[in-house]
């Protein structure tokens, strides 16, 4: 990795820090990859009044078996740039969520 790039989580003792890149209007909500400095999350609703926002917390929340009061947008709330903070999750908790999501993503590419 780079010196410029930030990895995209961070862990501290109150949870998780989390870079995220979100493609709003996506066929359906799912994360659709990882890079160096986000993850990337396609959701289904439309960047409108916060729509898109509530299904990124309500995905992320549920995908990592939390309460959508644990995901908190830290910044970028008008933007497809978001920091997010999830509390009462680890690091551990967050891989093997995202592994199944990848191993979900891949699946579904290989079918279309």
């Amino acid at each position: 990795m780079s010196e410029n790039k930030i990895p995209p989580v961070r862990e501290d003792s109150a949870g998780i820090t989390l870079r995220i890149l979100v493609q709003p209007r996506a066929r359906e909500t799912k994360i659709t990859g990882i890079t160096e400095e986000y993850i990337r999350l396609a959701v289904a609703a439309p960047p409108v009044a916060g729509k898109a926002n509530q299904q990124c917390i309500s995905f992320l929340a549920k995908k990592l078996g939390l309460k959508k009061e644990q995901v908190e947008i830290l910044a970028g709330a008008r933007s497809r740039r978001k920091l997010l903070r999830l509390f009462g999750v680890n690091s551990g908790q967050l891989r093997k969520a995202l592994e199944i999501s990848s191993e979900q993503s891949l699946k579904s590419k290989k079918n279309c």
